[in-house]
């Protein structure tokens, strides 16, 4: 070795060199799977991770899907149930009118009978007050 104070050398080459041109040399040993069981065991969290996130997109795309449709059920009904409501509003529309006409036509109906029965009654009451006579009359011969 040479007796430099900077220069500690391994071989032909000094360390510093070394390192410069191998940076892993230094730090870890080449033969060591220390790293490689670190990458191994991130690649294999990773490959979970991976899982466990594509496991809750597909989660999330059928409780999406499960919503559309629940939506456009929901649609359904209230159109359906819109149009019973409005055929059922027509109808008793329709019943309403009919009544009304009924009754209008029943009031009309009893006003003409009302009117019929006080002339018969004006001509029962005449036709009784005309034959009522003072009792002069003559007698009849039988």
């Amino acid at each position: 070795m040479k007796g430099n104070g900077n220069d500690i050398s391994m071989g032909d080459v000094p360390l510093e060199k070394k390192s410069k041109l191998n940076p892993l040399q230094g730090e870890l040993d080449p033969n060591s799977s220390d790293h490689v069981v670190a990458m191994t065991q991130l690649k294999e969290t990773i490959a979970s991770l991976q899982k466990k996130v594509q496991q809750k997109e597909m989660e999330l795309l059928s409780k999406d899907k499960l919503i559309t449709e629940l939506k456009a059920q929901h649609h359904n009904d209230t159109t359906d149930l819109r149009i019973e409501m409005k055929s059922k509003e027509r109808l008793n529309e329709t019943k309403f009118s009919l009544m009304n006409s009924k009754i209008q036509n029943l009031l009309k109906e009893v006003a003409t009978l009302s009117k019929s029965a006080k002339r018969n009654n004006k001509n029962v009451k005449s036709l009784t007050n005309d034959n009522s006579g003072s009792g002069t009359d003559s007698p009849s011969t039988n």
